[in-house]
């Protein structure tokens, strides 16, 4: 799992990395973990903008598991 997050990490948009590096925890990245408030505010995204970001990023470590288990 954690190497389909690394490849979900440097394959993502700017943005995207500030998302899961503040959302994942300090075990992935040692980044501190901050609330959806803070981390919208941060990036300067709308409510829609912001949930757009986060699917967009679940969708990406859903597509990297299911790549990752099938090589397995």
């Amino acid at each position: 799992a954690h190497e389909a997050l690394l490849s979900t990490y440097y394959t993502a948009s700017e943005p995207e990395r500030y998302f899961m590096e503040h959302t994942l925890g300090p075990d992935f990245m040692g980044k501190k973990e901050r609330p959806s408030a803070q981390i919208q505010k941060d990036l300067k995204l709308n409510s829609y903008q912001y949930y757009k970001l986060k699917n967009g990023v679940a969708d990406k470590i859903r597509t990297a598991l299911t790549s990752y288990d099938n090589e397995v």
